[in-house]
């Protein structure tokens, strides 16, 4: 019997591909959420966003 025999005759394993859990993302408040912030957390990241001190334009 050649190598390439013994590694015929093994079945690959095999894994179920529902176990039953679902992965759930949360916000950084703790909240569970469909994508990365609730909608609470997503407001208050809009009030803090920075702007620039340079003025950039034409002159």
């Amino acid at each position: 019997m050649s190598t390439r025999e013994v590694f015929r005759s093994q079945p690959a394993e095999t894994f179920p591909l529902n176990t039953g859990r679902l992965l759930q993302r949360k916000c950084a408040c703790g909240q569970h959420t469909g994508g990365g912030e609730c909608h609470a957390c997503a407001g208050k990241s809009q009030l803090l966003q920075r702007h620039s001190a340079r003025r950039t334009g034409g002159g």
